[in-house]
């Protein structure tokens, strides 16, 4: 007897689960599938984050296998949803998750694969506009003019960079990582401003307090550009910058040649191009 009723209850606990997944949302199948994923993904992030600040690359590069399986997998899971609900607020959401990357080019064709209505709401159009301007900012591309104001107030453009070196280095006091890399702008800095290289830094801070007190403390002697918009200043944008430390440098002609050199990077491409 006591064995039929461990037989029923356990009957009952499969079917309330089964009619409770058929009660569920798209959505929130969805997140049941990932939410396994996600949990095993945060620890390894949070240690990739670690060695980064502390420029362990070995460690780093310990943990790329496993975490490259957990994002494929979470990818697959969420490919799948937009491929079955291109409709879906949720579908759109995770493509401009994706798109906000230095990679987010690769998101595009998700993109296009969504409804006209998706693609042409406000959401849609800021992403359309985000994805036109890292193709205007890769490799190969001519760097776009911007002006904004230094931390006298006057007026810093681009054009006044012609003919030499120039690091467009985006970053922020708040930004750990941005901080964490001053340090190497400062080494290439020194050693190759007389070499025809500069540094122009572009500050997505709000508060100028903040912002004047992380030079202080960092002591970086080359330009910083700051107009108080944060991430909705026009340069910001111009250049697809969702997420810092970003860099691009640019040759004497205008042409982008590089981004995102991070350390020791920086300078040894430095040292190929100022021989």
């Amino acid at each position: 007897m006591k064995k039929n009723k461990t037989i029923i209850i356990a009957v009952l606990a499969i079917l309330f689960n089964q009619y409770t997944f058929a009660q569920q949302t798209p959505e929130e199948k969805m997140q049941a599938a990932l939410q396994p994923l996600q949990q095993a993904l945060k620890p390894l992030n949070d240690q990739a984050k670690a060695f980064y600040l502390l420029k362990d690359t070995a460690s780093m590069n310990k943990l790329m296998p496993e975490m490259t399986i957990l994002y494929k997998k979470i990818d697959s899971i969420e490919n799948g949803f937009i491929k079955q609900y291109p409709d879906a607020e949720e579908s759109l959401n995770i493509v401009v998750r994706r798109g906000r990357s230095t990679m987010g080019l690769i998101a595009e064709p998700l993109f296009l694969s969504l409804s006209d209505r998706l693609r042409k709401s406000e959401k849609g159009e800021q992403l359309q506009s985000r994805f036109d301007a890292l193709r205007k900012t890769r490799v190969g591309e001519r760097a776009i003019p911007f002006s904004q104001p230094d931390e006298k107030g006057n007026i810093v453009s681009l054009d006044q960079y012609r003919g030499k070196y120039v690091l467009l280095d985006f970053w922020a006091s708040w930004c750990q990582p941005c901080r964490a890399e001053n340090p190497a702008l400062l080494a290439a800095y020194k050693k190759y401003k007389e070499k025809n290289f500069e540094i122009l830094s572009i500050s997505l801070d709000t508060k100028k307090e903040d912002w004047l007190r992380a030079l202080r403390e960092d002591g970086m002697p080359w330009t910083q550009l700051f107009d108080g918009k944060g991430p909705k200043s026009n340069t910001v944008l111009m250049y697809g910058v969702t997420s810092i430390p970003r860099n691009f440098l640019v040759n004497p002609s205008g042409v982008i040649v590089a981004a995102d050199l991070r350390g020791d990077a920086l300078e040894t491409k430095l040292s190929e191009l100022l021989k």
